[in-house]
C-alpha cells in the first residue's frame, strides 16, 4: 500500500512538472527578451513569489538607479511576499522619487511618457505586481516580471487591478 502511494506521488509530481515547466520556460524566454530590449527591465525568474522584489528593482532602474532581485531581497525584505510598502521602502533606500497615486492607470499615465506606475493585480488568492508605462489608444504597456513586456487593453488591466493605490516613479 505504501509503495502505491509513493508511486502515485511520483507520477503526480512528474505530471505537475510536465504541465508547469513548459509554461515557466516560456516565461523565462519572455523575461530574457525584455531584459535584452529594456535596460531597466528585471525578471523574476521561475520563482513565482519574486514579483515584488523584481518590480521594486525595475522601478528603481526606471527612475535611474541600479537594483536587482538579489539586492532588493538583501536590503529591503529578505523573506516572504512583498507588498506596496516594501516596494516604496526599496525606492526610498535607493533615493528614488515616487508618489502614491489613485485612480485608473490610463489617467495617471496619460501625457506622462517618463512616468511608470507600480500596479498590484489580483490574480486569485495572491496578488501580482507589474510596472505599467506608456498609454496609447486605450492600451497600456506593461512590464511583467514573470512574462516580459506586452501591451494590454486598459479595460482588461483595470479589471485585474486591485483596489490598492499605485506608486508612480519617473525618469
Amino acid at each position: 500500500m505504501l509503495r502505491g502511494v509513493v508511486g502515485l506521488k511520483r507520477v503526480l509530481l512528474v505530471l505537475l512538472l510536465a504541465v508547469t515547466l513548459p509554461g515557466l520556460s516560456g516565461c523565462v524566454v519572455g523575461q530574457n527578451q525584455a531584459a535584452d530590449q529594456y535596460q531597466w527591465y528585471v525578471g523574476q525568474g521561475v520563482n513565482v513569489t519574486e514579483c515584488g522584489p523584481a518590480v521594486a528593482a525595475m522601478a528603481v532602474r526606471w527612475a535611474g538607479g541600479q537594483s536587482n532581485v538579489m539586492s532588493a531581497r538583501a536590503v529591503t525584505r529578505q523573506t516572504g511576499l512583498w507588498n506596496l510598502q516594501d516596494i516604496r521602502l526599496h525606492l526610498v533606500q535607493h533615493g528614488r522619487n515616487y508618489r502614491w497615486v489613485a485612480g485608473d492607470v490610463l489617467t495617471v499615465l496619460n501625457g506622462k511618457p517618463r512616468s511608470a506606475v507600480v500596479v498590484r493585480l489580483q490574480t486569485g488568492i495572491i496578488g501580482h505586481f507589474v510596472l505599467a508605462y506608456g498609454a496609447q489608444d486605450g492600451w497600456i504597456r506593461v512590464a511583467d516580471p514573470l512574462s516580459g513586456v506586452r501591451w494590454i487593453r486598459h479595460s482588461v488591466l483595470e479589471s485585474l487591478r486591485s483596489d490598492d493605490p499605485m506608486i508612480e516613479v519617473w525618469k
